[in-house]
């Protein structure tokens, strides 16, 4: 695989990271002030963030997908970076589909 075809991902899915960051900035007055996020810890005060702190998963998104890129960029090996470019890819949408899930469970919209 071409090394553009894999910075053409990585950009792609940067954008939509950033997107997502921005869509959290928008909707700030539509969410509470605090929101779930940490899923993983006991049922507490510990598993909330602020609403500014639903960027958290873009932004370890975007802090991944630039290491992936680094590492790809230091081999030449096409296999590992397929799968870098399906790691960045996967990371992405997850993040993604977690704070619209989010998003959509918590939010207060008019319409």
């Amino acid at each position: 695989m071409k090394t553009g075809s894999f910075q053409k991902i990585a950009v792609i899915c940067i954008i939509v990271n950033t997107l997502t960051i921005l869509a959290i900035l928008l909707l700030k007055n539509s969410l509470p002030p605090v929101v779930p996020l940490f899923y993983g810890l006991p049922v507490s005060l510990d598993e909330l963030t602020t609403n500014i702190g639903l960027a958290i998963p873009p932004l370890i998104s975007i802090c991944l997908i630039i290491i992936n890129t680094i590492i790809a960029r230091s081999t030449n090996d096409a296999f590992l970076e397929k799968i870098f470019m399906g790691l960045i890819v996967a990371i992405s949408a997850l993040s993604l589909i977690t704070i619209v899930k989010i998003i959509t469970l918590v939010g207060v919209f008019h319409v």
